[in-house]
This record gives structure tokens, C-alpha cells and sequence, in this order.
């Protein structure tokens, strides 16, 4: 079943203690942190790896998320600058 909440949403739901929302989130990005990875990594394991790495980084984290960009974008950073 496709989730329909926005981003600001799952990620207000993950805050208020629903942690299944960050699944949501987590199966929403894995593929598009995968080929920004990819573009970097040029390994499909050290992709997955750093795709892995990331999730458990934003989950920690996701509180410090000020809604300044969206979602997407802050995640794409935060691969970026773990990739580097």
C-alpha cells in the first residue's frame, strides 16, 4: 500500500513516536540515495552500504530537520557529504 503523506508529515508522525513512518521514508529515498551514491561510489555494495549508513544518520537525526529545504533535499546533502 502506497503511503500518501507528505514528507512534512511522516516526518512530523516519526517525531511524535510513530516509528513505523520512517519506513515509510526509508522506502521512499533507498533508490534515489542509492544512484546519488552510485554517481559517487561507482559500487553497488559500498552503495548499498553508505544507502545503510545514511538511514541510520538521518534516523538520529531527523529532529534537527528544520524544514528550511524539503526533505529530499536535505537527504541528497547528507549523501553527498557522506560520499565525499
Amino acid at each position: 500500500m502506497i503511503d500518501k503523506r507528505g514528507d512534512e508529515q511522516i516526518v512530523t508522525d516519526f517525531l511524535n513516536g510513530d516509528r513505523e513512518s520512517f519506513r515509510v521514508l526509508a522506502e521512499r529515498y533507498s533508490d534515489t540515495l542509492f544512484r546519488v551514491a552510485m554517481g559517487y561510489l561507482h559500487s553497488k555494495e559500498d552503495s548499498q552500504d553508505m544507502v545503510q549508513d545514511v538511514l541510520v544518520k538521518v534516523y538520529s537525526s531527523l529532529g534537527t530537520f528544520k524544514g528550511d529545504s524539503k526533505l529530499s533535499t536535505w537527504l541528497y546533502r547528507i549523501m553527498v557529504n557522506a560520499c565525499l
